[in-house]
C-alpha cells in the first residue's frame, strides 16, 4: 500500500511539473524543467526522461543551444543507467558538439566524463582515457577543481581496471591532494579508496591500512554506514593478510552486523565468507563451517554464482582439515562443475572453441568410431572452457563405446586409456564408477602465462589459441616424457602431477625436470608469452568428478599450494615449496628466496629452480 502510495505522490509530483512547465517562455523555464529532470533521475526515471525530452523540444523550439544540450546529457544519463550504451553514446556525442559550439567548457567536459563511462562499458579503452584526457583539459581551462578531482578518481580507476598500476596511483595522489586543499570530503573518500586498494594489491597491508583507517573515521563522522560496512572489511582483510587475526576478526564483524542491520544480503554473504575463512585459517573447522554456510545459504538466494562456487571451495578444505573427506569430496565436486560453468569469459570461450577443434582433430577417427562414424558434428557446442571440455564429452563417448563388441571395442580402450590413467580407466571398465583416493605423496606443478590478458587483446582469436596449443602441444609431450599426468587445462593454466595413481619415490624430481625442459622450451620458442611455473609437493586425493560428464581431478590443500606457489612465481622461472625443495635439493641448485606471503597460506619458504 505504501509503495503503491508512493507511486501516486510521483505520479501527480511528474504531472504537475509537466502542467507548470508545459509551455515556457523563456530559458528561465527550459533550466527549472532540467532541474527537475535532474532531481528525479535516482527516484523516478521515466518522470525524469519525460522531463528532459520536454526540455529538449523546448530547446529546439527556442533555438536555445545550451537547453539543448542540457536536454541531451540528461537524456543519454539516463539511456547509460538504463544499459542502452550505444544509443547513449550518440546522445551524449550530440550534446558534446553543441557545448563545444557555444564554447560551454564546463558542459562539454561533464560530457567527456559520462563518455568515458559509457566508453569502458563498451570495453572501449582507448577512447575511454581519451575523452577523461579531454574533461581534465577543458576543466583545466576554467580551473574547475570539484570536476578536476572526479576526473583524476575516473582516470585512478580507469588505470586500476586496466593494470596500469604507477598512473593509477599518480592520479588517486593528484586527486586527494586537491581534496585537502578544498576539504572536498567526497573527493578525499574516493582517492584514499583508490590508494588503499593500490597498496593491498600490492601487498602493502600496512600503508593499506593507514587510508583504510582514514576512511573509516570519516564515513564515520558522516554516517554513511553503507560505505563504512565495506571499508570496515577492507580493514579487516588487511589484518588477516597481517596474521594479526584477533584485530582481523573485530573488523569483520563490525562489518557483518553492519550488512546486517542495513539488509545488505550480498554484502552478509561476503561478511559471513569473511568469518568462515577466517576460522578455517585459525584451524577451527566447526566454526568455519557454520560461517561459510550461512554465506552460501544468502549467496544461493540472490544467485550469486561465485560466490556459491567460493563457498563450495571453503567448505571443501574446511571438511578436510576435519577428515571428513567424504563431505570435502562432495563439495569439491559442486566446487568443481560450478566453477568450470563460471569460466565463460569471452576470450576463454575463443580460448575453448578453438582447443575443443585442435584436440578433435587429433582424435577424430577414434571419437567417430564411438558415435556410428562421425555422427558428432564438427562444431560441438561449448560445454566447460579448455581441455576440460573434451575431456568431459570424450569419457562419456567412451563409456558407452565400451559396451560395444569386437574392433570397435578394442579401439574404444585404447581411447579411454589415452584420456584417464590406465588404473581408472581399468575401473571404470569394470564398474562404470570410479572411487576417489588418497595419494600421501605426489608433486603438482601449475603454469600460467604472464599478463595473459594484457597480451591476448593485442592479438586476434586466431593467433592466440595458435599460440596456446603450440606451448600446450610442447607441454603435453614434455609432461608425458617425464612421467607426468597432466590433469587439466583450465583457459591459460596447466596443472600437472607425478606420483599417482602410479606411485613413485622420485615423483617431485621428475616434475622438476619437466618444469625446467618446459621454460627451457619456451625460451627457445621466442613466443609472445612468458610463463610462471609453481611446483609443491604433499598429498592429494584424486577421483572423478561428476556423473555424466566426468573428468579426472585432483584436490586437496597441496594443489592450492601449488597454485600460490606459480602466483607467487616470476616470468622464466620454476619456483618450488619448501616440502619440494627438501625432496629436491640434492639433485638441483636452488636460490632460496626467503618467506613470502601467499593468499590464504601466511608466510611460505619458497626457492626458484636454477
Amino acid at each position: 500500500m505504501f509503495k503503491y502510495a508512493l507511486f501516486i505522490l510521483l505520479f501527480f509530483i511528474s504531472v504537475k511539473v509537466e502542467c507548470v512547465f508545459a509551455s515556457p517562455t523563456d530559458t528561465t523555464g527550459i533550466n527549472e524543467i532540467l532541474s527537475r529532470s535532474m532531481l528525479l533521475q535516482n527516484t523516478n526515471k521515466d518522470s525524469s526522461y519525460f522531463l528532459a525530452q520536454n526540455a529538449l523540444a523546448f530547446s529546439q523550439k527556442l533555438q536555445y543551444k545550451k537547453g539543448i544540450g542540457g536536454a541531451l546529457i540528461r537524456i543519454g544519463s539516463i539511456l547509460y543507467t538504463n544499459g542502452k550504451n550505444d544509443t547513449a553514446l550518440n546522445v551524449i556525442k550530440q550534446a558534446f558538439d553543441i557545448r563545444t559550439s557555444i564554447n560551454d567548457s564546463k558542459g562539454a567536459a561533464g560530457a567527456c566524463i559520462l563518455l568515458s563511462y559509457i566508453y569502458q562499458s563498451l570495453g572501449k579503452k582507448d577512447s575511454a582515457f581519451a575523452s577523461l584526457y579531454e574533461a581534465l583539459r577543458l576543466n583545466r581551462q576554467i580551473n574547475d577543481s570539484i570536476h578536476i578531482v572526479q576526473i583524476y578518481n575516473s582516470l585512478g580507476g580507469l588505470n586500476s581496471e586496466y593494470e596500469n598500476h604507477k598512473e593509477a596511483l599518480e592520479n588517486y595522489l593528484k586527486a586527494a591532494e586537491l581534496s585537502e586543499q578544498m576539504n572536498y570530503e567526497e573527493g578525499k573518500l574516493f582517492a584514499y579508496d583508490g590508494i588503499g586498494h593500490h597498496y593491498f594489491y600490492a601487498k602493502d597491508y600496512t600503508n593499506a591500512l593507514v587510508y583504510f583507517r582514514h576512511i573509516d573515521t570519516m564515513s564515520t563522522q558522516s554516517g554513511e554506514l553503507g560505505s563504512n560496512a565495506q571499508n570496515l572489511t577492507n580493514i579487516g582483510l588487511c589484518y588477516d593478510w597481517l596474521k594479526n587475526y584477533p584485530q582481523a576478526k573485530i573488523y569483520f564483524k563490525k562489518a557483518l552486523d553492519l550488512y546486517i542491520k542495513l539488509d545488505m544480503t550480498d554484502d552478509m554473504a561476503l561478511g559471513y565468507s569473511n568469518m568462515g575463512v577466517l576460522y578455517k585459517n585459525l584451524h577451527q573447522p566447526d566454526s568455519a563451517i557454520y560461517f561459510l554456510n550461512q554465506s552460501l545459504l544468502l549467496a544461493r538466494k540472490s544467485s550469486a554464482l561465485h560466490k556459491v562456487a567460493s563457498c563450495y571451495n571453503y567448505l571443501a578444505e574446511s571438511y578436510a582439515l576435519k577428515k571428513d573427506f567424504s563431505k570435502a569430496y562432495a563439495y569439491h565436486v559442486q566446487f568443481s562443475i560450478l566453477s568450470d560453468s563460471l569460466l565463460s569469459t569471452e576470450k576463454v570461450k575463443q580460448i575453448a572453441e578453438m582447443q575443443t577443434k585442435y584436440e578433435t582433430e587429433n582424435k577424430e577417427h577414434q571419437i567417430a568410431l564411438l558415435h556410428n562414424q562421425n555422427k558428432i558434428k564438427s562444431t560441438q557446442r561449448n560445454f566447460f572452457i579448455g581441455g576440460t571440455i573434451l575431456f568431459l564429452l570424450l569419457a562419456g563417448a567412451i563409456y558407452i563405446g565400451l559396451l560395444k563388441t569386437g574392433r570397435e571395442k578394442k579401439k574404444s580402450e585404447e581411447l579411454l586409456l589415452n584420456i584417464l590413467p590406465s588404473e581408472v580407466a581399468e575401473e571404470l571398465k569394470k564398474t562404470g564408477t570410479s572411487v576417489a583416493k588418497q595419494y600421501n605423496d605426489v608433486t603438482v606443478m601449475f603454469t600460467d602465462f604472464v599478463n595473459f590478458t594484457g597480451i591476448s587483446e593485442q592479438m586476434s582469436p586466431t593467433e592466440l589459441v595458435q599460440e596456446i596449443n603450440k606451448n600446450f602441444t610442447a607441454f603435453d609431450a614434455i609432461v608425458e616424457r617425464h612421467g607426468l599426468e597432466k590433469i587439466k587445462t583450465i583457459g591459460d593454466a596447466y596443472l600437472a602431477v607425478c606420483g599417482l595413481p602410479n606411485e613413485t619415490k622420485d615423483h617431485a624430481r621428475q616434475v622438476v625436470k619437466a618444469a625446467l625442459e618446459i621454460q627451457s622450451s619456451m625460451a627457445q620458442n621466442n613466443g609472445k608469452f612468458q610463463l610462471r611455473i609453481g611446483i609443491h609437493s604433499g598429498p592429494v586425493v584424486a577421483g572423478i568428478v561428476g556423473v555424466k560428464k566426468f573428468a579426472y581431478d585432483i584436490w586437496g590443500d597441496t594443489v592450492n599450494t601449488a597454485s600460490r606457489m606459480e602466483s607467487n612465481s616470476e616470468a622464466g622461472k620454476v619456483n618450488i615449496s619448501e616440502a619440494t625443495y627438501a625432496l629436491v635439493k640434492e639433485h638441483f641448485n636452488c636460490t632460496y628466496r626467503g618467506k613470502i606471503e601467499a593468499k590464504n597460506k601466511g608466510e611460505v619458504d619458497m626457492y626458484f629452480v636454477s
